[in-house]
């Protein structure tokens, strides 16, 4: 991954447009079992986030994403 870091107060592209998978939350950001996502999963867990209500996570990461400029920019490798 290469960083392209920005020191603008670019914001993200059609951030309307905004899409949070649900398995990308369920599967990974709040699975406690993923063997990579279970430590973001008690972090998010202590904010109280949980599976059952995973549209409340995906809402607060699009907010994120639209109402702060974009801070560090990494292009992606073969592996996204």
């Amino acid at each position: 991954m290469r960083d392209e870091s920005q020191t603008n107060d670019m914001r993200l592209p059609d951030g309307e447009h905004l899409r949070v998978d649900r398995e990308k939350i369920v599967d990974y950001l709040l699975s406690a079992t993923h063997p990579d996502g279970q430590t973001k999963a008690e972090f998010f867990r202590r904010f109280g986030f949980r599976q059952d209500q995973w549209g409340v996570l995906a809402e607060a990461l699009k907010k994120q994403g639209m109402s702060h400029p974009i801070v560090k920019t990494l292009v992606a490798g073969v592996h996204g």
